[in-house]
Order: C-alpha cells, then sequence, then structure tokens
C-alpha cells in the first residue's frame, strides 16, 4: 500500500480481538519500534512486551490515557530516557501502527 494512502486511511483501534497474536507479529512490532527515528539518533528508550492478561489490565487500570488497552492481547510500554518524548519517542507507536496495518 502507498504510505500516505496508508497514512490517510488509517483507522486506530480502542477495541481489540481475543485471538492469540503470534510471536512473529510481536517481534515484528518491537522491531518496528527499534528502528523508528529519534531527535538526534539518540533511541534513548526501552520497551518492555506485556504479555500477561492481569499485568494488561493492571497497565489499564494505572494509566492516565491508556485504559483502553485492557482488551489488548499485549502491550508495549515504552520508556524513555533522560531525553524523553521530546527526542522522539512519541514516533514509536505510529511506527508499529504503519508496520502493522496491513495485519489487521
Amino acid at each position: 500500500m502507498e504510505t500516505y494512502k496508508t497514512i490517510l486511511t488509517k483507522l486506530d483501534v480502542r477495541q481489540f480481538d481475543s485471538k492469540r497474536v503470534p510471536a512473529e507479529v510481536k517481534l515484528k512490532v518491537l522491531e518496528a519500534a527499534r528502528a523508528s527515528g529519534t531527535g538526534n539518533n539518540r533511541q534513548e528508550w526501552r520497551f518492555i512486551l506485556v504479555q500477561e492478561k492481569e499485568m494488561v489490565k493492571k497497565l489499564a487500570e494505572d494509566s492516565t490515557s491508556g485504559g483502553w488497552v485492557v482488551s489488548a492481547n499485549f502491550a508495549v510500554v515504552v520508556v524513555a530516557g533522560p531525553g524523553g518524548p521530546e527526542h522522539g519517542a512519541g514516533r514509536v507507536g505510529p511506527w508499529c501502527n504503519l508496520r502493522n496495518l496491513h495485519r489487521g
């Protein structure tokens, strides 16, 4: 799919299917996150893959803006370094979304 069209037609989802997500898909999500650019090319972040349903639920409960993940099969927590979001941590989500858009 053409990149521009992909960006314009991307649908944000706040409800998730309960079917199991294969490990290779999760790995590709993490790889897309790792490959996203940052200010000054510093990549000051770490990614935590949360797969246990109870832990995903706890994340949703403790979040100020991500309560919608409660029904997700897994979650990726982005821990920004000293540079914080202003150095590009905010780019991670869109890269993961675009990389896996064709997977539904």
